[in-house]
């Protein structure tokens, strides 16, 4: 099972505190893999910290509650449509999280197309070094889960933002002056800093292309 969680500190929490308590809630789990990342100046519609997490077996309900300076958090998990991984070992790197809500009368074939076409981001952008599209299965109000890790900011905010295959195709469904918009305009788009790549997130069940 996989879940990924937005988390909001309350005003005056001690961040070292706060991370040290998590990390031993998360250690003590029957976690296969996990990631906590405070998400950096630029972020919207998140919290303060993302938090990404692979269970071995059954998630655990209780693994946020009563931790000490939390305020409030957005959990949900999801299952892969396509992922993909090219630098299982990736240090130093930037991952970031697209949260996103697509409208719940729009058709199939369009709900469809979206998530094709998103998917095929990483084969025009080789600044994606590891990705992961998801659907959301538990109750939210979120419907889909767009992930990617980068070597470097440079390579989300530049390359990715600004890449003519963004603006000619991803971009329509976001528009709302576009016929083909089915995604609602309030989104969680936050990064954080990444000290080894979460490729295990990735790796696992992967249908997606691997290089």
């Amino acid at each position: 099972m996989r879940e990924t969680a937005q988390l909001w500190l309350s005003d005056g929490s001690s961040v070292g505190e706060f991370e040290d308590a998590l990390g031993k809630r998360l250690q003590a789990a029957d976690l296969r893999h996990h990631h906590i990342g405070r998400n950096l100046e630029g972020s919207v519609g998140g919290g303060d910290y993302t938090l990404d997490l692979l269970w071995a077996d059954a998630p655990t309900a209780d693994l946020l509650t009563g931790l000490g300076g939390l305020l409030r958090d957005d959990r949900l998990a999801y299952a892969p449509l396509v992922t993909g991984c090219r630098q299982a070992d990736m240090t130093n790197g930037i991952r970031r999280t697209l949260l996103l809500r697509v409208h719940p009368n729009a058709e199939h074939s369009s709900v469809a197309r979206f998530e094709q076409e998103v998917a095929a981001m990483p084969d025009y952008m080789e600044g994606i070094r590891n990705w992961s599209l998801g659907r959301v299965i538990s109750p939210s109000r979120w419907t889909h889960v767009w992930q990617q890790e980068y070597q470097q900011v440079e390579d989300l905010l530049g390359e990715y933002l600004m890449h003519p295959y963004h603006w000619g195709y991803i971009d329509r469904f976001f528009d709302l002056d576009s016929p083909d918009c089915i995604v609602d305009q309030h989104l969680a788009h936050c990064f954080s800093p990444l000290a080894s790549s979460a490729h295990t997130l990735y790796a696992n069940n992967c249908k997606g292309r691997q290089e």
